[in-house]
C-alpha cells in the first residue's frame, strides 16, 4: 500500500462522513496487458461484487473473453455474491476504513 493511497482514502473518508453508506475501495491491477494499474472509487455497502466487477470491466475497457478475479490482502478470492459491506466487515482495513483488493485476469472459454 502506497502512502498516496492512504492519503486518498483519508480524503474520501472525510468527504464521505462517519455514517455514510459508501466505502472507499482501491483495486491494484497486476496485469501487463492493462494500462491502468490502480482503480480508486467509492461504492455502496449494499452493492454486490458482481456489480463492482461490471464497473471494473467498463473502466478498463475489457471484453467478455477474460474473467475477473478479485483477491483480498490474505489472498482469499472475493465471491461475486458477497456485498461490499460483507467484504469490508470480513477483510476490510478498519484503520483506514477502506477495502484493498488485487485484480487478476484469466482467459475465459479456453482462449
Amino acid at each position: 500500500m502506497e502512502a498516496q493511497d492512504i492519503e486518498a482514502v483519508k480524503f474520501l473518508n472525510k468527504k464521505n462522513g462517519p455514517d455514510s453508506n459508501y466505502i472507499p475501495m482501491i483495486i491494484y491491477i497486476q496485469e501487463d496487458s492493462i494500462n491502468v494499474k490502480k482503480l480508486k472509487f467509492l461504492t455502496q455497502k449494499d452493492h454486490s461484487f458482481s456489480n463492482v466487477m461490471g464497473v471494473i470491466r467498463k473502466k478498463i475497457n475489457m471484453g467478455s473473453d477474460k474473467a475477473i478475479f478479485l483477491f483480498d490482502n490474505t489472498n482469499l478470492f472475493v465471491s461475486p455474491n458477497n456485498t461490499v459491506g460483507d467484504i469490508y466487515n470480513k477483510h476490510g482495513d478498519k484503520e483506514n476504513k477502506c477495502i484493498f483488493l488485487r485484480l487478476k485476469l484469466e482467459s475465459a472459454f479456453g482462449n
